[in-house]
């Protein structure tokens, strides 16, 4: 199969707030349908020119995600059905971004180090490891991608309030600008 670029579902779409189910990784059917939906995340994460990408953001509702930070991995980093082991006390804040919010970055804080569990995309278990930095940042997005939490549900509700409005204000002048004239 070739890779393909698929469009990333934009807030508010409501499938954004679906819980992903995990996958049967024993299953040899659901991982060669697991193998492209990471090379689609993949693709559409490179073209997006994001960091990571979960199945959900797809519309593919499954417990995987891709991450890739070039500067700290050489090669993408692919989660199926990732467990959190452990985080650090050590908090910090960095303005962060998301496919699903095109343009909008905002000032988020998260634990400098994460240790997951996961499989790979071949059904091999990767044993716990520590990621820090942007990596550590981009899996835990990413993992609440997975449980249908977003990026707006970190700011104080005034705050989300006026970006879902804005937000909500130019989809309705997108959408209008596609209208046909009568």
């Amino acid at each position: 199969m070739t890779p393909k670029v698929v469009k990333v579902l934009p807030y508010p779409d409501q499938r954004l707030r679906q819980v992903s189910r995990p996958v049967p990784v024993h299953d040899v059917d659901t991982m060669n349908l697991v193998r492209q939906v990471v090379m689609t995340l993949r693709e559409t994460m490179y073209d997006s020119k994001g960091w990571g990408l979960s199945a959900i953001q797809i519309g593919v509702p499954i417990g995987v995600f891709v991450v890739h930070v070039p500067e700290e991995f050489p090669e993408p980093l692919v989660f199926v059905n990732p467990d959190v082991v452990s985080v650090s006390d050590e908090l910090f804040t960095l303005n962060e971004g998301c496919l699903s919010f095109k343009g909008i970055r905002e000032p988020i804080e998260r634990p400098a180090r994460i240790t997951m569990k996961a499989w790979n995309e071949r059904g091999q278990f990767r044993e716990p490891t520590e990621y820090t930095g942007w990596t550590a940042r981009a899996i835990q997005h990413e993992m609440e991608h997975l449980s249908g939490r977003l990026l707006i549900d970190h700011l104080m509700p005034a705050a989300r309030r006026m970006l879902d409005r804005s937000i909500r204000r130019k989809e309705a002048k997108r959408l209008a600008k596609m209208e046909p004239a009568r």
